[in-house]
């Protein structure tokens, strides 16, 4: 064979093996390969086991698929609990897949191409001791050799952080829950992600959906992180995060800037609903049923201090406005707020039968509930307990000073005037001095000083009212009612209390009022204690006699509430009232005596009485009130025409009564003219 031949064969043969070295690299590069590695499951699992010091398993299927993108895929792996631990595995996972661009991971960059994670269930436990189950404790590493000084490539600048240094083209998670198991067996906490997916792309922003249930509530969200080139070339990232929760939304937007001396955290939050006792699952706590809210402020956080800025908060109609500043470093967080009212409107607040106040038995019931600070609403699990945000847990967490200035008050058409409220809350104690409301011809005053809580403290009320227009209260219940007329009020009240129910309990002072109507007609009272047979003939409302006044001054001693002087006066009677109101046993028992202002025939002046307890009570006539009803109206025509000749009458104006100045001075010791002593 002539050796050009034997060249040629040669070169055809280098060339075939070539094509077919060039064909075996595509073929790797591009074309997946899926190789079992089941035979180095236990290696890898002893490894695994050894450097998170806890037991490894994967009972599924373990591959790679080979290529220029390998992709690993590992079926039914079991992360268990450490020593000391008992129960469930920390975490199972159903099915994971990782597929790594490798070339970029040569040149130092992490570029996925897809991570999916299908049935995570993590079980996290915290036992009597404190320690979580969720804590690793890896063997400790000798010290990096990558240069001749000891530092890794990293530090030495070998490898320089980019905007395509982490690339995600593709995230997916589906079927993930996470359980919260605490040290004393309460009910767990459980987080349910029923899909989650996402990508993180050069110069792009991080963006991540989810829905799923948390504390049984279901819920749904994005989020945006900034991209890795912002925080490269602006040394800030960002966030923006919107949740919807049981019924209500949760937005947060806003900037990190990681330079030296300045704002860590500066970001706007806002939430929003139609009832805020929504979220009392959520937040483990009893919550009043505000309707149509909203809040919004820019948060702003550096070096545990927390500033709210441009602070805006509506409910209805009513808004509150200002800033808030809270210092967190230390406990119990210190809080100050001032804020000012342009607008409010008392009907936004009604709230129905809540109560800030856990509920209170009656003292018949061993006094079951009596100190009670936690109660499960409707709707909870049996046994689940809402912490009550009167509690002392609740109220010792956080020191408060508080202004709050009110521009315009509304009870629905009717304007009330301005107001200032000053309160602070000081190691549990509430403390309000003063409330104060410029009414339209009068003024409000209100003062209290609390400490809530299972041991009862020293406690005091205060409260003064001066001209207040009833009016507002009677076109409350009919728009078109011409009712008005003035009340005022003035109770002053010390004691031993651990709650505003048992303020009274203890309490003592004074509770006066007066009140003056105008356009209210005393109507069937005529018939009670006026010469029945003219109040029968007598037609048309102006032969009605008007209510002039009522004027109650009671005294408070030991929880026992008994009035001094209790008159209701009209033009033409005057009714006593007499009895008692005892707090700690929560009775009472009052009696009403009406008495003529001039003597008349045929009337039926019958006591009447009221009694029972707070919860319970019976009306009806007082002890032998119909046979000294008979007696009298039997004898009127004998008896009437004597005390006439005597001039017994009393004033139609009721000016020796409705005139009384309340207060702790001039306090009476004798019954108002026309009343006795029961």
């Amino acid at each position: 064979m002539s050796f050009n031949k034997v060249l040629r064969w040669g070169l055809i043969s280098a060339l075939a093996l070539l094509i077919l070295l060039v064909v075996l690299l595509v073929l790797v590069a591009f074309v997946p390969i899926k190789v079992d590695l089941s035979s180095q499951r236990g290696l890898v699992e002893s490894v695994t086991s050894r450097y998170l010091d806890r037991q490894v398993r994967i009972e599924g299927g373990f591959n790679i698929s080979t290529s220029l993108w390998p992709a690993l895929e590992v079926g039914n792996i079991h992360i268990g609990n450490p020593q000391g631990f008992t129960g469930d595995d920390l975490l199972v996972m159903k099915e994971a897949k990782l597929s790594l661009d490798l070339l970029s991971l040569l040149r130092g960059k992490i570029h996925i191409g897809g991570v999916s994670i299908d049935g995570l269930d993590i079980r996290l436990i915290k036992n009597s001791e404190g320690n979580g189950n969720w804590v690793f404790h890896p063997p400790e590493k000798a010290a990096s050799k990558s240069g001749e000084d000891g530092t890794s490539a990293l530090d030495s600048g070998r490898f320089e952080l980019t905007s395509d240094s982490l690339v995600i083209k593709s995230l997916e998670v589906t079927q993930a829950s996470v359980t919260y198991q605490g040290p004393n067996n309460e009910p767990p906490i459980n987080f349910r992600l029923d899909k989650s997916s996402g990508t993180a792309l050069p110069g792009k922003p991080l963006i991540l959906t989810m829905r799923g249930s948390m504390l049984e509530e279901d819920f749904s969200g994005e989020l945006q992180l900034g991209s890795l080139q912002e925080l490269i070339e602006d040394n800030r990232s960002w966030t923006k995060f919107s949740l919807e929760i049981a019924e209500t939304r949760f937005d947060l937007e806003g900037g990190i800037n990681i330079l030296p001396d300045s704002h860590i955290l500066e970001v706007k939050v806002g939430m929003a609903g139609d009832k805020l006792n929504s979220l009392n699952q959520l937040l483990d706590l009893d919550l009043p049923p505000l309707k149509d809210y909203k809040a919004e402020t820019v948060l702003s956080q550096q070096k545990g201090q927390v500033d709210l800025s441009k602070l805006v908060i509506k409910i209805g109609s009513s808004s509150l406005q200002g800033n808030m500043k809270l210092d967190i470093s230390g406990q119990p967080a210190i809080a100050s707020v001032d804020l000012s009212s342009p607008l409010t409107q008392l009907d936004d607040f009604d709230l129905g039968d809540w109560s800030p106040e856990p509920e209170v038995g009656r003292s018949g019931d061993d006094h079951a509930s009596a100190e009670k600070s936690e109660k499960t609403p409707t709707g909870a699990e049996d046994g689940e307990k809402i912490l009550d945000i009167m509690s002392p847990e609740v109220l010792k967490r956080v020191n408060i000073d508080l202004k709050v200035a009110v521009e315009k008050v509304l009870s629905g058409k009717d304007e009330l005037g301005s107001g200032l409220l000053v309160g602070s809350l000081k190691d549990g104690r509430i403390q309000i001095e003063p409330l104060t409301l410029n009414l339209p011809g009068g003024s409000f005053e209100f003062a209290l000083s609390l400490k809530p809580g299972k041991t009862a403290s020293e406690a005091e009320l205060r409260a003064k009212v001066e001209n207040f227009d009833v009016g507002v209260i009677a076109r409350k219940a009919d728009p078109d009612s011409d009712v008005g007329g003035t009340i005022s009020l003035d109770v002053d009240l010390q004691s031993t209390a651990g709650s505003t129910s048992g303020l009274m309990e203890q309490a003592n002072g004074y509770f006066d009022l007066s009140g003056h109507p105008v356009n209210l007609r005393a109507g069937v009272i005529d018939l009670w204690a006026v010469n029945l047979i003219a109040s029968i003939m007598a037609k048309g409302a102006e032969n009605e006699s008007q209510i002039n006044c009522l004027v109650g001054r009671l005294k408070m001693e030991d929880g026992k509430l008994t009035p001094e002087i209790f008159v209701i006066d009209t033009s033409k009677i005057r009714i006593c009232g007499s009895g008692q109101a005892d707090f700690k046993q929560r009775n009472f028992a009052f009696s009403m005596v009406p008495t003529p202002k001039r003597p008349e025939f045929f009337s039926l002046a019958t006591p009447f009485q009221v009694s029972g307890d707070f919860e319970k009570f019976d009306m009806g006539v007082g002890p032998g009130g119909l046979i000294g009803t008979t007696i009298s109206w039997v004898t009127s025509p004998l008896i009437v025409p004597l005390r006439r000749l005597a001039g017994e009458k009393l004033p139609a104006d009721g000016g020796d009564v409705c005139n009384v100045t309340l207060g702790p001075s001039n306090r009476p010791e004798a019954p108002a003219p026309g009343c006795i002593h029961p």
